[in-house]
């Protein structure tokens, strides 16, 4: 065992060297291949370093600006057992002669990262040491300010009634068989009192007021490790995953959208004033000047939103809207085809039958809306998890249907270690694409990046991992 272990390159020790510290942190000599089988996947996985990974989310701004983003800042922890500093531990070498960038540390990244990464730089003050309570091995805990800007892609069918799921992604970048991150079920969310507060969305905390004795992991924000395999790398790879529920404010919308729409279509039915000898074609106009003014006022949030490709209930609303208008004009021409003493009552029928339509409409705007306010707030952290999972299942699905329409077109040459690790690949058009052209158009094909981390459902490309779940 002691020959497939090595001190990291990195760590700057020699005999010579008059440095307290001997290094006795080793990693595994070689990447191991991963195979399916049960008994190497879980042999492998004993031999990699733990690293307990979790966040403390101070920040939270700018959702949706520029669109599908958020910007946060978040202070990283990374612990991790290194028997290097068992001296310091048993106060043998003080702790201020320990030299941090002489030993290992693990090297990650932001997996949904858009731009604009702000990392606070290492020093002694970012690292501290403790002794594990059952072991008494040594421990390291590095803690590291980082603050960027995210990707996160909106699901947006309840518009303005929708809730999002704001992920932070950090990947590790160190093969699986030599470190994984391991969720240390110690994330939070502490906002303090001068943060600055969301506009225009709410928290969904689960963290506070009689929810503060729910244990960690189900507390907000919501974490897990996956294991995860791209393009870019020849080697599977853990991902550690924090989401934060928050839903809209919807009262802008409420008391600024949709009362113009209500008042529109309402002044259209003055049109129904006219008397019955007169032309229908002054009600025409003034029905179509409405619908004109109708459109133009639907860019009023429509800028603000991203080009989806299926309709909100914003969007249903507004064509609810521009049909009732296509009714009155309807109704119009129905009573000028008519004789004069049928006129006046098909008019009136009409517009009984209008008015009865349109405030049904918004009679079950006004109960949706009851059930959003008060529904979200009473749900636990597992029902809040399966109601955001819900809405990502459907906009995942229609993404997986396309998928399998570009995997029909190129071709599904898999090789076997391909199928078993059900890594998708859409095989080669012409001789000349290597397998890692292959990996890196499957990788292309799962952006958003971090929107495969959160399907459940049995579409999603499983890991290796939970290949060898299955099997055992």
């Amino acid at each position: 065992m002691a020959a497939d272990w090595q001190p990291r390159k990195a760590n700057a020790w020699s005999p010579k060297d008059d440095y307290p510290l001997k290094l006795q942190l080793g990693l595994p000599r070689k990447k191991k291949e991963w195979s399916i089988s049960c008994a190497a996947a879980d042999k492998t996985c004993k031999r990699a370093l733990e690293v307990r990974v979790s966040v403390r989310i101070t920040q939270i701004l700018n959702v949706g600006r520029p669109m599908n983003t958020f910007r946060c800042a978040f202070d990283l922890t990374l612990e991790w057992e290194d028997a290097t500093f068992k001296p310091v531990i048993e106060n043998e070498v003080p702790f201020d002669q320990v030299d941090w960038a002489r030993h290992w540390r693990p090297r990650w990244s932001l997996a949904n990262l858009v731009s604009e990464m702000h990392r606070e730089p290492l020093s002694s003050s970012c690292f501290t040491l403790h002794p594990d309570p059952n072991t008494l091995a040594p421990r390291v805990r590095l803690t590291q300010r980082v603050a960027g800007t995210f990707f996160e892609p909106f699901s947006l069918r309840r518009f303005p009634f929708d809730v999002q799921s704001l992920a932070i992604a950090i990947s590790c970048d160190e093969p699986l068989s030599t470190v994984k991150f391991v969720d240390a079920m110690e994330s939070t969310l502490d906002a303090g009192p001068f943060a600055p507060r969301l506009a225009e969305w709410l928290l969904l905390r689960r963290d506070t007021g009689l929810q503060a004795n729910l244990p960690m992991s189900q507390r907000t924000p919501f974490t897990e490790v996956v294991m995860q395999q791209d393009g870019t790398r020849d080697f599977p790879f853990s991902v550690f995953v924090a989401r934060m529920p928050v839903k809209r404010k919807t009262g802008y919308y409420l008391t600024n959208i949709i009362p113009i729409y209500f008042i529109i279509v309402v002044y259209g039915w003055l049109a129904f004033g006219n008397l019955p000898e007169e032309d229908n074609q002054d009600q025409l106009n003034f029905l179509a000047a409405l619908l004109l003014t109708m459109v133009s006022f639907k860019f009023t949030y429509r800028e603000t939103l991203p080009k989806v490709h299926y309709l909100t209930l914003m969007d249903w609303y507004v064509y609810a809207s521009v049909v009732m208008l296509g009714l009155q004009g309807v109704i119009h021409v129905w009573a000028k085809h008519s004789t004069h003493s049928q006129k006046r009552p098909r008019e009136l029928y009409g517009l009984v039958l209008l008015v009865c339509l349109w405030f049904l409409i918004h009679g079950g705007i006004i109960i949706y809306a009851y059930w959003y306010f008060s529904f979200l707030t009473e749900l636990g952290p597992k029902e809040l998890k399966q109601y955001i999972d819900r809405f990502r299942k459907s906009d995942y699905a229609i993404e997986s249907r396309a998928r399998g329409y570009y995997r029909s077109h190129l071709g599904d040459g898999l090789s076997p270690h391909q199928q078993s690790l059900h890594i998708p690949s859409f095989g080669a058009r012409l001789p000349t694409v290597t397998t890692a052209h292959i990996q890196r158009e499957a990788s292309l094909m799962n952006t958003p990046e971090v929107g495969m981390l959160f399907s459940d459902g049995d579409d999603t490309p499983s890991s290796p991992q939970g290949v060898c779940e299955h099997k055992c």
